[in-house]
């Protein structure tokens, strides 16, 4: 069930809304492996004290003044402008529309990655789609409830729209382009794909899962006087790489990376390069198809990037054709973002530069490299000979104050658990004592201009300071509240105020 109520918005802000009762909204699809009787009776149930609450009176009060509900008022009514989150670092851009519009359509007029189309391609791909489905359930890879939650009969357009990369200092900032495919045709089954797609990406030898996987690594890791750091981009990933060359990744994986018969490796090949060559969406009115590379909204696209990047990495990294193999100490990949200890001198990593340029799958490679320091994902990586590495939290310099405001409208065990979160993270992601009180005082900085109260800051430092460095990156080797190591049942909800009328009933 979806529990829809007032939360704040995207960038952190609390926001007041008029006075509302929730709504409940119960979806066409369960988990089909989770669906049994008593979870019919349980919804039954649920649903009937569920609609009790819902009849009582629900007021919510207003956080916002009279000034800043006039202003937003106003910003409704500017159409001249355009408003959209930054790619990185969380800030709010103010873009003017005609700019943003026309940085747009030079994204989706690029003949190599997208073709526009006359008109409207639904009806056509529907037949198309379903054709696709039915040979799935007629196999036997979908039962009759995940046939009717795959076949989408009212599909909803996509469309495409970016976010403003002004990480990158250039006045108008680039855009990256998103297509949004909520609702669309091809969006349950691009889910489905996902979830037999995740399980190789794991498998890959390079690939790194989060901060907690670079700091893992690293723990206690010695660095020697001839190493260096090198980080690598790749420019552009998403919509570069061929639907060939994805597809030949993918099918390299299957056979690799997973116990599927040839059969079921042929269908989900067939599905992703449907997936592929139907990825088609609406900007202002008009018709588009991208005819290369995968779509940054899709739920699948990141595991195909992951897949290819490794695709690539077979050939290119650890293969034994690989003229530098033996100067590279550690590699290790998140999506497309690499880091390397190097370990064959300075001199050589421009050529090492070129090798990586230098491959027939359409990948550009951006370098940068350092002898002592280096900043990845959230993180700054520092070496000393005879030493350990030293890590400690990076953030960029366009990096926004999102911190869910003190008095936003969400559940007091929410707002005091984000203080505890972020000191605990600085904990974990900072090596030694001076980077992590350093770390600390940036902090609560940050959290006092959010008006979290003192009292509640100096808690969540108390906390943080009490977790063990290695409990938080391995975990407790012994777990006293589930000896059984079973997974424990979680129900995630969209804030209401009567979130503990609601919390009462699922939990009875």
């Amino acid at each position: 069930m979806i529990l829809t109520e007032l939360q704040s918005d995207r960038s952190g802000e609390a926001v007041g809304v008029e006075t509302q009762k929730f709504c409940v909204t119960i979806p066409q699809f369960y988990p089909i492996k989770s669906r049994t009787s008593g979870m019919d009776i349980f919804q039954e149930v649920i649903e009937k004290e569920l609609s009790l609450i819902n009849a009582q009176k629900n007021h919510n009060k207003n956080n916002l003044s009279k000034k800043q509900r006039t202003a937003l008022s106003e910003l409704k009514d500017m159409h001249n402008i355009v408003i959209k989150m930054a790619d990185k670092g969380g800030a709010v851009v103010v873009l003017d529309k005609s700019v943003y519009e026309g940085c747009m359509m030079d994204i989706v007029m690029d003949s190599s990655t997208y073709i526009k189309l006359d008109s409207n391609p639904i009806e056509m791909y529907k037949r198309e789609y379903l054709e696709i489905l039915c040979e799935g359930r007629d196999l036997g890879y979908f039962s009759h409830k995940e046939y009717s939650y795959l076949n989408v009969e009212t599909p909803i357009t996509p469309i495409i729209h970016a976010l403003p990369k002004i990480h990158k200092s250039v006045n108008p900032p680039p855009l990256r382009p998103i297509v949004s495919g909520i609702g669309s045709l091809t969006e349950r089954l691009s889910q489905w794909l996902d979830s037999i797609l995740q399980p190789l990406v794991k498998r890959t030898p390079g690939y790194i899962k989060d901060t907690g996987d670079v700091l893992r690594s690293f723990f206690q890791k010695k660095w020697c006087s001839n190493y260096s750091w090198m980080v690598a981009d790749v420019v552009r990933l998403y919509p570069s790489i061929p639907h060939s060359v994805v597809l030949l990744a993918l099918e390299f994986h299957l056979h690799k990376y997973s116990h599927h018969n040839q059969e079921f490796i042929d269908y989900i090949l067939k599905v992703t390069e449907f997936l592929l060559v139907h990825n088609y969406f609406c900007f202002n009115g008009l018709y588009f198809l991208q005819i290369r590379g995968v779509s940054m909204g899709a739920k699948f696209s990141p595991s195909l990037a992951n897949i290819t990047m490794s695709y690539w990495e077979e050939r290119f990294i650890y293969s034994t054709d690989n003229p530098f193999l033996e100067a590279i100490e550690w590699y290790g990949r998140y999506i497309d973002d690499m880091l390397i200890i190097w370990a064959g001198g300075v001199p050589a990593l421009p050529s090492f530069e070129a090798y990586l340029n230098d491959n027939p799958y359409n990948l550009s490679f951006l370098c940068s490299h350092n002898a002592d320091s280096i900043d990845f994902l959230d993180l700054t990586l520092t070496g000393k000979a005879g030493q350990n590495i030293q890590t400690k939290t990076y953030r960029k310099q366009v990096t926004g104050n999102s911190i869910l405001r003190a008095d936003s409208h969400h559940p007091i065990h929410t707002i005091k658990a984000i203080p505890v979160g972020e000191f605990i993270r600085a904990r974990r992601n900072c090596s030694d004592d001076v980077s992590f009180c350093e770390e600390v005082q940036t902090i609560t900085t940050r959290l006092t201009a959010r008006h979290y109260p003192m009292w509640m800051i100096q808690r969540a430092q108390n906390i943080a300071r009490k977790k063990n460095r290695s409990d938080l990156l391995f975990g407790k080797r012994n777990n006293h509240e589930n000896p059984d190591n079973k997974q424990l049942p979680t129900v995630v909800l969209t804030y209401s105020n009567q979130f503990y009328q609601i919390r009462q009933v699922i939990s009875k």
